[in-house]
């Protein structure tokens, strides 16, 4: 059967493509957290990867909002103040805070 796979490739000979194929197949199962040898669900893997996978998500998110809020506080700290500017600034109400930009608060929070 692989030699009429091959036969439709083309420059593949059927036993690169079969190799392709159970590679491609053993990644996939895997992936979905079956082990490829036995075809059985391994205990618990899947879901320890899938939850490590998310907490590196949100672990780059954090990050960074860090990043975007040193530049950011690094930026303002770096520009001239004149007096006038310093009064006005002075004189000026005070603004609300922001809202937060803690991804990790807000998901914990829901």
């Amino acid at each position: 059967r692989w030699s009429a796979i091959a036969a439709h490739m083309g420059n593949r000979t059927d036993n690169e493509i079969k190799n392709y194929w159970n590679t491609r197949l053993k990644k996939r199962l895997t992936r979905m957290g079956i082990d490829p040898v036995t075809h059985k669900p391994r205990n618990g893997i899947a879901a320890q990867s899938k939850h490590a996978a998310h907490l590196s998500h949100m672990a780059q998110w954090e990050a960074a909002r860090l990043e975007a809020e040193a530049r950011l506080a690094g930026r303002e700290s770096r520009l001239p103040h004149s007096d006038v500017q310093k009064k006005t600034i002075a004189a000026a109400p005070p603004h609300p805070p922001p809202p937060c930009l803690d991804v990790l608060k807000v998901w914990q929070a829901t």
